[in-house]
């Protein structure tokens, strides 16, 4: 139903982002931070780690109430 289709939506946004994040952190790691843009270089990494976290939250919150399989 819509309303379920909403929250999936909200949810695969969510995990994409949250996705990216991490591995923007990631290559902060490896390239350090004079390597390409990213949101670690813009952001810096406690505040990138921050952001995926309350990503993830939102994620795990979208799917409240959906049916179980």
């Amino acid at each position: 139903n819509p309303t379920q289709l909403l929250a999936l939506d909200r949810y695969g946004a969510a995990v994409g982002l949250a996705f990216q994040l991490v591995d923007d952190l990631l290559d902060l790691d490896q390239d350090g931070p004079d390597g390409p843009p990213s949101f670690a270089t813009l952001l810096g990494a406690d505040e990138t780690k921050r952001r995926a976290i309350a990503l993830v939250e939102d994620a795990s919150a979208a799917l409240t109430g959906l049916p179980h399989p």
